[in-house]
């Protein structure tokens, strides 16, 4: 009897149909075309709503230009970045941070340069804020209270000025809201002396170089005493004011003199 050999089974050889998936990823990349021009023309794309909090000098309007975003426009059209970046040059901005929210909420959150006194402008006759910087002096706004104290005999000593204004930006709110007045008053020994008036009835006589380290035991002194002069220089002084005479006591006087 003759051996059989048993062949091998042959397995059928599948077909790959590249055609058919390549033409499957053509159809997807169109669908998800499709999809991104129709949410770009939708109103989900569109900013809606553009608000701005903190301004006190900066008017709504003057940011918006800068912004350069308008209700509208496309949400993902300008980066946080490069809208903080044409914010960032205005003054008297000091930081600006953006918040953008989606479906087409932005959020402006502006913080302006801190208020350290006021100046009337000599040829205008305007109240002018000074900023912290002690470089920018803008018009004072409706919405900024006067409640730092206002620069007096300045005229030609802007550099004397702006070093004055950096020292006041050290002090603490309390007692820079209680100074009214503040005038140069140099001398031989101390070329930026200075005097300070308060609402409090004091008057105080220090320099711009001491102001930020003498500012705490200033307040302690208003604090702690009767209205009166404050020396705070090398040594530190205090007088009260001597009260005055009443009619009264002028006339008893005069009766036992007589």
């Amino acid at each position: 009897m003759a051996n059989i050999t048993q062949l091998p089974v042959l397995r059928e050889q599948k077909v790959k149909r590249r055609g058919s998936r390549k033409l499957l990823y053509l159809l997807l990349f169109l669908f998800m075309v499709l999809l991104a021009i129709l949410f770009f023309r939708s109103s989900f794309s569109k900013v809606k709503t553009i608000e701005i909090k903190g301004n006190h000098y900066l008017t709504t309007q003057e940011i918006s230009q800068a912004l350069d975003v308008k209700v509208g426009d496309q949400f993902f059209g300008t980066t946080s970045g490069a809208m903080k970046r044409r914010i960032g040059q205005l003054l008297p901005i000091e930081q600006v941070v953006i918040h953008k929210k989606f479906p087409g909420y932005i959020l402006i959150e502006i913080r302006e340069q801190k208020t350290v006194a006021f100046q009337l402008s000599p040829k205008e006759g305007k109240l002018m804020a000074i900023l912290s910087g002690g470089g920018t002096v803008i018009p004072k706004t409706n919405r900024v209270t006067l409640d730092k104290p206002v620069l007096s005999g300045w005229d030609g000593k802007e550099a004397l000025m702006k070093k004055l204004c950096l020292a006041l930006a050290k002090v603490q709110d309390g007692l820079l809201s209680d100074i009214s007045e503040i005038k140069p008053d140099p001398s031989n020994a101390y070329p930026d002396r200075i005097l300070l008036y308060t609402r409090s009835r004091f008057e105080v006589s220090t320099t711009i170089s001491y102001l930020p380290q003498k500012a705490e035991y200033i307040n302690a002194v208003i604090d702690g005493q009767e209205p009166g002069r404050i020396t705070m220089l090398e040594a530190d002084f205090y007088t009260p004011y001597v009260p005055e005479a009443s009619s009264g006591d002028e006339n008893s006087q005069n009766d036992t003199t007589q």
